[in-house]
């Protein structure tokens, strides 16, 4: 579970269960020690919270003891995750946010008296959660319980709880009348607009306007941003979403919405299109900085480009986005916790050199918001690996030099030529392009996710689930699904 919603657990055992759970996700041997660490109890505690676990899950796991500690496997993986969501399925917390968001608000007493607790308990719960109110600027209201804030700011909020966060059983996703006009719509924008955000990231960010906006509750006026976007044709073509909207809810966004709505789907940007990109910098890069702040990054961070000139492009694209999300609120450029910490453990050295470049560069730290940097460096440093992972790495040709039994060197040559052929055989669509007839036209086997919901919903073919920020250990899992023969031993 995400650190936003361990936050939103109030039962302490329930706590205890999920850090020791998430122990064993990342590492499948643990011993008691270290259980005891990273759930904050003892080690008698943990001999009593295995074998409850056991009983849970039943044999959807498997928990021995050995002489290493604790070896967990996980045998069944979707009735793992179903009795994983389980364990939260009544905590209060989370039916309360749920009511925020669906406008359902109700007073402290009320929650008390549905739960059949005192309101001190109610209000000590609240509490709670104060911690990650306040990463998002918001507080809470207790009569009736609710949100407070820039409305921006509580979307925000909802998008990383409900979207970027693990599902579990309170998760709210976007009903089939958002999904049909999400069709419609993003369809028209990956014809029209040169973006990519994903049909699922799209998907929950119409949801999210439309409850709140049905719900009377409108975003803040940006002016400059507005300035800057409304006069594009980009917007322009983006605005006529409103007679689909219209069509389904009677409803039609004003241009508040437009904009913000627009900013965080356009926002996307994709590095796979240069001449896109370059278009998309003409247009919207009215902070006369960027350029020399992109100048200077290539020359000291990404110093091994063997094309400066595409990398200037690619890094101006991604501070304009920044620029434009800051104008609307630099609470846009934030990541979750989990994104930051996964940049910095997978990409330590990178990372030290964003910072350091920002540390010695100090005029450039100073054009944005002093809070957001940190966030901002740590998506910097995921933009540029995906750079050099797609850009910089040389296509070789490989040749096999195989001596000794005729059999055996004619087995490893068609092993070889089967594993090389299967591994250029991957495919990257988007959820909504998902059918049996795309599985069938493409003769798909395999499904790798780090999207639990997509392998419970494709379950009629094989799922290697992900999680959610891959490790070594995913990719590995990958290797051995592809070609066990060839995969290395454990």
């Amino acid at each position: 579970m995400k650190t936003i919603q361990t936050h939103f657990v109030t039962n302490a055992a329930t706590l205890r269960w999920l850090r020791i759970l998430a122990a064993f996700e990342e590492n499948p041997v643990c011993s008691t020690k270290s259980l005891a660490h990273v759930s904050n109890s003892t080690s008698r505690t943990i001999v009593t919270d295995i074998n409850d676990l056991k009983a849970h899950f039943d044999d959807a796991v498997s928990i021995e003891s050995s002489h290493r500690g604790y070896v967990f496997d996980i045998l069944h993986p979707q009735q793992y995750l179903t009795a994983k969501r389980a364990l939260i399925a009544d905590e209060l917390l989370f039916h309360i946010i749920e009511s925020i968001f669906q406008n359902d608000l109700r007073s402290s007493l009320e929650w008390a008296e549905a739960y059949h607790i005192s309101e001190s308990t109610v209000l000590r719960y609240l509490k709670k959660i104060h911690p990650v109110l306040r990463m998002y600027q918001l507080k809470m209201q207790y009569s009736p319980v609710s949100l407070v804030g820039k409305e921006s700011h509580i979307r925000k909020f909802f998008h990383d709880f409900y979207y970027e966060s693990e599902i579990t059983a309170h998760t709210i996703f976007p009903p089939i009348a958002v999904h049909d006009v999400t069709l419609t719509l993003f369809a028209d924008c990956q014809q029209y607009l040169n973006q990519s955000c994903s049909f699922g990231e799209f998907n929950y960010y119409l949801y999210i306007t439309l409850e709140r906006f049905c719900s009377g509750h409108q975003v803040e006026q940006a002016p400059k941003l507005a300035a800057l976007v409304t006069k594009q044709s980009d917007f322009i073509a983006f605005a006529q979403i409103n007679q689909i909207i219209d069509q389904h809810y009677q409803e039609v966004l004003p241009e508040d919405e437009l904009v913000h709505l627009f900013v965080l789907v356009f926002g996307r940007r994709s590095i796979n299109d240069l001449r896109g990109e370059k278009n998309f910098c003409r247009k919207y890069n009215q902070y006369p900085k960027i350029k020399p702040l992109v100048h200077d990054l290539v020359e000291t961070f990404l110093t091994d480009t063997r094309n400066a000139g595409r990398e200037r492009i690619l890094l101006e694209s991604f501070f304009t986005v920044v620029y434009m999300k800051q104008l609307m609120t630099p609470l846009l450029n934030h990541n979750t916790p989990e994104v930051n910490t996964f940049v910095k453990e997978s990409f330590p050295d990178e990372w030290r050199r964003v910072q350091a470049f920002f540390r010695a560069k100090s005029e450039y730290a100073y054009m944005w918001d002093a809070k957001s940097l940190t966030h901002i460096m740590s998506s910097l440093t995921l933009y540029a690996c995906s750079i050099q992972s797609l850009y910089w790495q040389s296509h070789k040709n490989v040749v096999f030099l195989f001596e000794g039994s005729h059999f055996v060197c004619q087995f490893l040559k068609s092993s070889a030529t089967r594993y090389i052929r299967r591994s250029r055989q991957f495919f990257f669509p988007d959820s909504n392009e998902l059918s049996p007839e795309y599985f069938q036209r493409n003769q798909i086997d395999l499904i790798v996710t780090n999207y639990a919901e997509y392998a419970a919903e494709y379950g009629s073919i094989e799922c290697l689930l992900f999680r959610p920020y891959p490790d070594k250990q995913d990719w590995e899992s990958l290797e051995q699904k592809l070609d066990p023969l060839l995969a290395e031993p454990s």
